[in-house]
């Protein structure tokens, strides 16, 4: 049987490059100088017995002295500093158009409630690949998609979620070496037919009824009436001008965004059997997704008539 009896003495390992001894439970510590962050490892071996402890403080150096070699960091920042600089880097995505500024307001509240769900002031090295899959909130375990969904999320909101969280994972494995694996292992999502998104009869469903549209474009003619609003002639052309933006947007369904950065030479009015039609550019730098397209839309002349207010006023 080996012997387990405490002892005070120190045990060097590869010629004192680290360092074994006993605390005061009989627990046998790992101690190694990290020259390029001025700062000691320290961990349990999570033995009492001596020769276990040597060979894993052995297999321990070598972990550790290949992990430096690789340029990572043993001493791992939380989990709140580890995001910011995920973050970071794609704030620079925003400023070389890769990414705009309303994806980078997504990726933020992705990673603000991933923040809350493992604690802020956890260390990011403490998180393993199981993760999202089962931890431990106030002694009660949980994981990502029970955490979420007790707060009223959407299945399809955390299945977006979780897709960031692991895009943040892997630039803190990949570039920052933060992190010992890529990414998170992720909760079953079983995603009902309905959630999975909308059938092409669904889609029908949501788009204007003939009656619906009368009724949209009537209020927007009431909206606009000088005599039964009492419009000073300022408020008149806002008002029209407003009407013909919610008209051409009805017709084209562009993203708002898309049509708040359309310019003229964007679009080309055409005329085909009796319709006026916008042959419409997304660009690329315009474009949510950051992919160039071209569509045609009934509606053009919502447009002709936006630049003869323009011209008039």
């Amino acid at each position: 049987m080996q012997n387990t009896t405490l002892t005070k003495e120190k045990i060097n390992i590869f010629g004192g490059k680290a360092t074994i001894k006993q605390n005061k439970f009989g627990m046998w510590q790992f101690r190694m100088w990290v020259r390029a962050e001025k700062r000691y490892v320290e961990k349990t071996l999570g033995t009492k017995i001596k020769t276990n402890a040597i060979e894993l403080a052995e297999t321990m150096y070598l972990r550790l002295s290949a992990d430096i070699d690789k340029g990572r960091t043993l001493f791992s920042p939380t989990v709140s500093q580890a995001v910011k600089r995920y973050e970071s880097e794609r704030e620079k995505d925003v400023r070389v158009v890769n990414i705009t500024e309303g994806r980078l307001k997504t990726i933020k509240s992705h990673l603000a409630h991933f923040v809350e769900y493992v604690g802020e002031k956890e260390k990011i090295g403490n998180l393993g690949i199981n993760t999202l899959v089962k931890y431990e909130i106030k002694h009660k375990e949980t994981n990502y998609l029970l955490f979420r969904t007790e707060q009223g999320a959407a299945k399809q909101t955390i299945r977006n979620e979780m897709a960031t969280i692991n895009a943040c994972q892997r630039f803190l494995y990949e570039i920052e070496q933060l992190t010992q694996h890529p990414r998170f292992r992720l909760p079953q999502l079983n995603m009902t037919k309905g959630e999975e998104g909308k059938s092409g009869e669904q889609i029908k469903r949501v788009t204007f009824t003939h009656d619906e549209w009368k009724s949209f474009y009537t209020a927007l003619r009431a909206y606009k009436s000088k005599a039964n609003n009492r419009l000073t002639d300022d408020e008149y052309v806002q008002r029209e001008l407003i009407r013909h933006w919610c008209l051409f947007g009805a017709n084209s369904a562009l993203r708002s965004g898309e049509q708040r950065q359309l310019l003229w030479s964007d679009v080309t009015i055409d005329k085909d059997e009796g319709l006026v039609l916008a042959r419409v550019v997304i660009r690329e730098e315009t474009s949510k997704v950051r992919k160039e397209r071209v569509f045609y839309t009934q509606g053009g002349e919502y447009l002709q008539r936006w630049k003869a207010i323009q011209k008039e006023y």
